[in-house]
Formats: C-alpha cells, sequence, structure tokens
C-alpha cells in the first residue's frame, strides 16, 4: 500500500495522474489536507485511491518570515514528531512507500514519524511545483545535521524517485535519485475527463482569459515589500496594454477583493493547469513574478504561450529556482518566453507584449 500527501490542489492532481497511470496497478491511500476538503467528495466517488482521509497538522513556517522564527517553530513541530502517527487518520505503518513534495517540511515528518515504526518504509518525491526542478540541487549540511539530530534521518538519503513531468530540466546532486517522467495527461481522453470532473471544471471559466494577458499572481504573505513590488510591475502591464487587454488570476490565498476595479480579477478552485489543459493558449500572454504555474504550460502540457516571467527584474543576483526558468525557456521551439532583467528589457518586452496581444 502506497499513500500520497497531498497539501496543495497541484499536488492533487499530479497524485491522481501517477495514481492512474505509473501506479494503477498499486493500492495508494491518500491524505488531503482539510483545506482541499472541497474536492474530497469527488476524489472519493473517481476511486482513485483506496482510501481518502482528510488530515491536518500545525502549519510550517517557510522562508518569507525572520529566520529566528522559522526555526523555533520548526524545532518544536521536530520535537513533537512522536504525536503524529496518533493524529493522523490511518495507520502509518501500513505503508510501503509514502509520496511527499513541495517546501513543507511538514509532510517530510509524517515520513519520519512513519520511519519510526517501520524502519522499511520508503519515501518518493513528486512533482509540486518548479520546487522539485532545483531543491535537489544542492546538499545542505545544515538541513542533513538538523534531520538527523530530530529524526535520526534525512529524506534525500532515503528516496530513491523523483516524479516529474520533465526530468530533463531537474537538476540533481543526488546520485541516489532517479528522475522519472510522470505521464502527459493532455492527449488521455478518460484521464482528463476525470480530472475536470473532480476539480469541477466549467468551460465558462475559461472565457474571460480569451485573448487576455493573464497575469498569475504569486502570494508573499507576509513580505509586503515583494507584494508592492508586485503591485507595481502590475500596473505597468496593465498601463503598457490597457486594463481591458490584462487579468490577474488571483492566488488562492489572496482575498477576493484584492484589486481596484480597474484591474479585473478572477478567483478559482480549479488548478491553472486544467484550465490550460482545457483552452486555446495561442491567443494568451501569460504574465507573472515568480509562481511557477507560468512554466507548466510547457511542462506539463507540451504549449508554448506567450510567457513573460519577471522574477529577475529586482535580483540582486540569480538563484536555482531563476536557473529552471532558463532551462524551460531553452525547450521553447518559439522565441515566446521573456524574462526581463532590467527595466529597459522591461519596457522593450512590454512593448512587444502590447503588440502580440492587439
Amino acid at each position: 500500500m502506497y499513500l500520497f500527501l497531498i497539501m496543495t490542489s497541484s499536488q492533487l492532481l499530479n497524485a491522481i495522474v501517477l495514481s492512474k497511470t505509473v501506479f494503477k496497478d498499486v493500492e495508494c491511500d491518500a491524505y488531503i489536507l482539510s483545506n482541499l476538503d472541497k474536492y474530497k467528495s469527488a476524489v472519493e466517488s473517481s476511486k482513485v485511491f483506496k482510501n481518502v482521509y482528510s488530515y491536518e497538522l500545525l502549519p510550517d513556517i517557510t522562508g518569507r518570515q525572520n529566520s529566528f522564527k522559522r526555526m523555533m517553530v520548526r524545532i518544536k513541530n521536530a520535537m513533537d514528531v512522536k504525536k503524529i502517527p496518533g493524529m493522523m487518520p490511518s495507520d502509518l505503518k501500513s505503508y510501503e512507500c509514502i509520496f511527499a513534495s513541495g517546501v513543507s517540511l511538514r509532510n517530510y515528518e509524517i515520513y519520519y514519524a512513519a520511519k519510526r515504526l517501520n524502519p522499511s518504509v520508503r519515501i518518493s518525491l513528486y512533482e509540486e511545483g518548479i520546487c522539485e526542478y532545483y531543491s535537489l540541487t544542492e546538499k545542505s549540511k545544515s538541513k542533513k545535521t538538523f534531520s538527523h539530530f530530530f529524526f535520526h534521518s534525512y529524506y534525500p538519503e532515503d528516496c530513491r524517485e523523483l516524479y516529474v513531468y520533465e526530468p530533463s530540466v531537474v537538476k540533481s546532486s543526488w546520485d541516489n535519485i532517479s528522475v522519472k517522467a510522470i505521464p502527459k495527461f493532455y492527449d488521455d481522453k478518460d484521464l482528463l475527463a476525470l480530472l475536470n470532473n473532480v476539480f469541477g471544471f466549467n468551460v465558462e471559466e475559461t472565457l474571460v482569459y480569451s485573448n487576455k494577458v493573464v497575469f498569475l499572481e504569486s502570494c508573499y504573505d507576509e513580505d509586503l515589500e515583494s507584494e508592492k513590488y508586485q503591485l507595481e510591475l502590475l500596473n505597468k502591464v496593465v498601463e503598457a496594454v490597457g486594463s481591458e487587454k490584462v487579468i490577474v488570476k488571483l492566488h488562492p490565498r489572496s482575498p477576493k477583493d484584492k484589486y481596484s476595479e480597474n484591474i479585473k480579477s478572477v478567483y478559482s478552485y480549479i488548478p491553472f493547469e486544467i484550465l490550460a489543459v482545457n483552452m486555446d493558449l495561442d491567443g494568451c500572454a501569460f504574465v507573472s513574478t515568480c509562481t511557477s504555474a507560468i512554466v507548466n504550460p510547457k511542462l506539463i502540457l507540451n504549449q508554448e504561450p506567450v510567457v513573460v516571467c519577471l522574477d529577475r527584474i529586482n535580483s540582486k543576483e540569480l538563484n536555482e529556482s531563476d536557473y529552471v526558468f532558463d532551462r524551460v525557456a531553452a525547450l521553447y521551439e518559439s522565441k515566446r518566453f521573456y524574462m526581463p532583467g532590467s527595466e529597459a528589457e522591461l519596457n522593450d518586452t512590454l512593448s512587444k507584449l502590447k503588440n502580440i496581444i492587439n
């Protein structure tokens, strides 16, 4: 029996695809974080997983808060790992392999808790976003030391497989981890119909994006400076192409009334990938400061819409996530992937974007 740990709609999408393709002959359970309960009934009805459980853990602290607070919370969570089996909705000892992904340490703590009960349990990684394409690039001594001290294990050392849509884009320093492909679902009519049903796809939701510049919003939580800069970039896009041609796809954690009336925004529970596979992307352009969704039309659907990636305009130095965008851009056969690195390049790109969308 395998177990998928699912904290986001992207993880749910990819877990379903893996369960219906690569692991179609294996019984799989799913733990779905309680904030995804709106999908639970449809997932259960799909019969993709043997059992579908809701679960909850205390939230993790991610990289945008101060480092001392982050470390204190993670130490407390680590010291409480022995409590996790009693908080889970099924017996962790019953699983041969646990699938996890994303940047949150919380999912990996479930694996560590399971390993205390069953030392032979395995862990595999699967795509949640671009983090799986770069997170294994370096071997962190501090993370390894922290993990061995609190958990007596470190998941990259234990992992044997990473599943992503485009293995050629992954950069890894871990020879023990084999990078394997998640099958593309865009030409599998039965699987696509199942996914559309699970996520409640409605063709009406794609119409608002037609012939528009779609600004895929990022969520910066408490990082007010980055949030302010994102708004500045959005206003520049609106000024360049006209407000009637711009629509903001809100991040799931954003308030629905976040923007003023002159900037149209839409909120949808449907993952962007499901919307994209069901619509004509040729008449659209996609702009974002850093969200991984911007590269998914190419990675997952093998489509090449116009993309403007704004993550490096204000960057003093590039990091590994930046290089993922370079590797995706290299896959483009067309010259429709723009990554302006300065204000001058941004203005030039926006001028081209106005001509493209009009």
